[in-house]
């Protein structure tokens, strides 16, 4: 099961919540500059060119191609960070957090927080059923007290 923040936006309705898994994106490790900018993260895409180019001239210069091994710093930093970067720029740009839940899938955790499974929840809240009259009140119900014999 992931973790999942619902984030929603600064206008707008609770329609257009995001919903963010709290797991290591893995275009952030295979496509890092692809991944900063697909989240309009443009700070964090020109810091990621300037490490990654000073990291590779320091390796040319150097001489060692061992040196080159540290051209894999800035792609493993932006995998482990690019959830928090992520967050980080939504709410910088006013967006608010506004429930975390846990779920198996992203569908799974809409249907949660729009239906309002999760407490907190915008969603419709399912009224808890009352017993009827007609109906025998069970001995072993927790909350309830039986009329009947003690045990």
């Amino acid at each position: 099961m992931a973790i999942y923040t619902v984030f929603l936006p600064p206008e707008g309705g609770i329609e257009a919540a995001r919903f963010l898994p709290d797991r290591a994106p893995w275009l952030a490790l295979v496509l890092p500059p692809v991944f900063l900018a697909w989240h309009r993260l443009w700070l964090a895409l020109a810091l990621y060119c300037m490490a990654l180019l000073a990291l590779l001239l320091l390796a040319r210069l150097a001489g060692s191609p061992l040196l080159a091994l540290l051209a894999l710093l800035p792609p493993g930093l932006v995998y482990f960070a690019g959830s928090d970067l992520v967050r980080a720029s939504l709410i910088r740009r006013g967006w608010q957090e506004a429930q975390t839940l846990c779920a198996e899938s992203h569908d799974i955790a809409e249907l949660r927080y729009y239906c309002g499974i999760e407490t907190g929840g915008p969603g419709i809240k399912v009224p808890v059923q009352q017993a009827r009259p007609d109906q025998p009140e069970l001995p072993f119900a927790p909350g309830v007290q039986s009329q009947g014999a003690a045990l």
